[in-house]
């Protein structure tokens, strides 16, 4: 029994780092990297929903996940299934103010390549 401890063991590896959503949170459907100076919310959804939907251009935050510059926080996707593209909403944080800041679109390759994260480089 110990000798395929190794195989499991690399089994276990490869599952983690091939597939990004191993190491998501229960109900997350992805993260978010938030590489601004700045602290962001988000708000995704899948290509087509976004399509048909009105965005709030700014609101308080109340209970809303709020990531602070340099931090990584799992997030939802609003009508998404796996390999459907995405689209999310950033939105700037300010002393419980959220002004949206940009729109940024991945590909159902792209986000999946990329472990499943959106990374926010610029507001």
């Amino acid at each position: 029994m110990l000798r395929f401890a190794p195989v499991l063991l690399l089994a276990a590896a490869a599952c983690s780092y091939f597939d990004g959503s191993a190491s998501l949170p229960i109900g997350a459907d992805g993260r978010v990297a938030n590489q601004t100076a700045e602290a962001i919310h988000v708000f995704a959804v899948d290509a087509e929903t976004a399509t048909l939907i009105d965005i709030a251009p700014e609101f308080d935050i109340t209970d809303q996940r709020v990531v602070p510059p340099g931090e990584t926080a799992p997030f939802d996707i609003d009508g998404y299934e796996r390999g459907e593209d995405i689209v999310v909403f950033v939105y700037r944080v300010t002393d419980g103010h959220a002004t949206y800041a940009t729109t940024l679109a991945a590909s159902a390759r792209g986000f999946e390549q990329n472990g499943e994260t959106v990374t926010v480089r610029s507001l």
